[in-house]
Parts: C-alpha cells; sequence; structure tokens
C-alpha cells in the first residue's frame, strides 16, 4: 500500500525501524538495500543507494526516476546484510534520529510537529537511542538517552503509559547506543512485573 498523504518537505519521510511498506520517494533515503519504483511502475528490488543513484541487479537508475521506495525487510536479505539492531543503529548514526512514526491505523508516516492540534501520538513501539551533545570544542563527550517512538496512533488524547523520563531510567549502563523496541518492551514487563509483585 502507498502513502500517497504524506506531506512532502526536506526530510526523510520513513524510519528504518519499519521495513517492507512503499512510500513516495522525495530523495532522501537511509543506507539500507530498498526496492525501488519507477515512474514506469518497474519494480527494482535489493537496490543500494549512493550519492543522486541506485545500483543492483536492475542496474543504475538515477534519482529522478524513482518514484517509490520500500526498504527491504531483514527476511529478504542476503547473509552478509546489515540486519536488526546493527541495520538501524547503522542509519541511526548516519543519518539522525529525528524520525517521523509509523501510524498504524492510518499505515502513513507522520512526524510530531505535523501532529494536528488538540491531537497527539499514543506510541505502540519505542526505543531509546543514546545521542551525542558533543559539540565543536568540546573536551570531553557528552550523551543524552533519548526516546524513539517507532509507531503509534493519532489520538484526542495523550495516552502515554510512561513518560519519557521513566523509559530512559530503563537504559542500562551496559547497552551500546540503541535500545530495540523488543528489548525496550521486554524490560517494561519486567518493570511492571517487580511492581506488581512488590505489592
Amino acid at each position: 500500500m502507498m502513502d500517497n498523504t504524506f506531506p512532502y518537505n526536506n526530510r526523510i519521510n520513513y524510519n528504518t525501524f519499519v521495513t517492507g511498506v512503499w512510500i513516495p520517494y522525495n530523495g532522501w533515503r537511509v543506507k539500507s538495500l530498498h526496492d525501488i519504483k519507477l515512474h514506469d511502475g518497474t519494480i527494482l528490488t535489493q537496490m543500494r543507494p549512493n550519492a543522486d543513484s541506485w545500483s543492483g541487479n536492475g542496474g543504475c537508475v538515477k534519482d529522478d526516476q524513482v518514484v517509490a521506495i520500500r526498504v527491504v525487510p531483514d527476511e529478504e536479505r542476503g547473509n552478509y546484510e546489515y540486519t536488526g539492531k546493527s541495520r538501524i543503529d547503522r542509519d541511526l548514526r548516519y543519518f539522525g534520529h529525528s524520525i517521523p512514526v509509523w501510524l498504524e491505523e492510518q499505515q502513513r508516516f507522520i512526524y510530531p510537529d505535523e501532529v494536528p492540534e488538540d491531537m497527539y501520538i499514543t506510541p505502540l513501539q519505542q526505543a531509546l537511542w543514546k545521542k551525542c551533545c558533543t559539540k565543536e570544542g568540546d573536551k570531553e563527550e557528552s550523551w543524552e538517552v533519548i526516546v524513539l517512538t517507532v509507531t503509534g496512533n493519532l489520538s484526542n488524547m495523550d495516552l502515554k503509559s510512561f513518560t519519557d523520563g521513566e523509559l530512559t531510567r530503563l537504559f542500562e549502563e551496559t547497552d551500546s547506543r540503541l535500545v530495540t523496541p523488543d528489548v525496550l518492551s521486554e524490560r517494561i514487563r519486567r518493570r511492571v512485573l517487580s511492581r506488581y509483585n512488590s505489592l
């Protein structure tokens, strides 16, 4: 299904956590393998983006020939491709942590600053990311753990189960920079069970 309602802008219009979804191509993409759809309807699979073109078994294709893209799901990738956490971590390091949220009910992406007034994103899947805050000239590195909302739904009520502060406290000292939605969900489950068992 294509998301034709996305408001085009000068930033990436999808996030690397959500794969297998066709979205209009606006010139921004992560480094992962993609399937691409050309203006004439041709679909080329397993294409690699680089500079202003794509390459792979389908040959070399310039950006202006591409109308839609789809991040190839991990299960469709070869043995020597980045998958899972390593794929997501690489894409966030290269392209930043400012990502749109996949709206499950509406089957489209939206940035938090595009949410209509009096509406809220109810998170379904979230991740933790250790953001580098070091500025040029700083003598030491500085980091901040932030919450990334990966998927959710729009609602007219603010229905968050946990605050960002509660979630960032689940980042462990042994974690690298990324805590995936699956790992975070398990930590939340353990936290809730421990609170319940202490009653």
